[in-house]
């Protein structure tokens, strides 16, 4: 296969992934609203939370592993980068505002790829990765105002 078709299949498939992922995150508020079937064992709003900073420690992982390129201060930025959003998520989740939070820390990885294509850098996962961390923090944000109003 070709480099460009490989990267091509990548991209189709983080992409496919991301938005798989991403469903119930952007989904179960509107199932939440509806009352169609979504009855939950734990409070909604937990549940939801847990799935987003899942798939936000997910995206973070993955997006890192992507970036990293051997050298000893991509290490040491990664492993930080990592380990900051799992403290992020971890007091985030404990916390009145974690929505907020939540959505605020797919907002900054969100612009941790957006930085990069600024760049003009052309890895084939960063587009797929910013449309799925700007889509999220967007849908989180309206959905808590859509709920705040419900």
């Amino acid at each position: 296969m070709r480099p460009d078709a490989q990267a091509a299949s990548h991209q189709w498939t983080y992409a496919t992934v991301s938005a798989a992922m991403a469903l119930p995150v952007l989904v179960w508020p509107w199932l939440w609203m509806s009352r169609e079937g979504f009855e939950a064992g734990i409070p909604f709003p937990m549940l939801w939370m847990i799935a987003a900073s899942s798939l936000l420690m997910s995206a973070v992982t993955a997006d890192s592993m992507l970036a990293y390129r051997q050298r000893t201060t991509s290490m040491l930025a990664t492993s930080i980068w990592v380990i900051g959003m799992g403290v992020w998520v971890s007091t985030a989740l404990r916390m009145p505002s974690a929505p907020w939070l939540v959505g605020l820390g797919f907002s900054l990885h969100a612009l941790r790829s957006g930085w990069r294509l600024w760049l003009g850098r052309n890895d084939w996962w960063l587009w797929p990765a910013w449309v799925r961390d700007a889509g999220l923090a967007t849908g989180i944000f309206l959905w808590l105002v859509a709920l705040a109003h419900a």
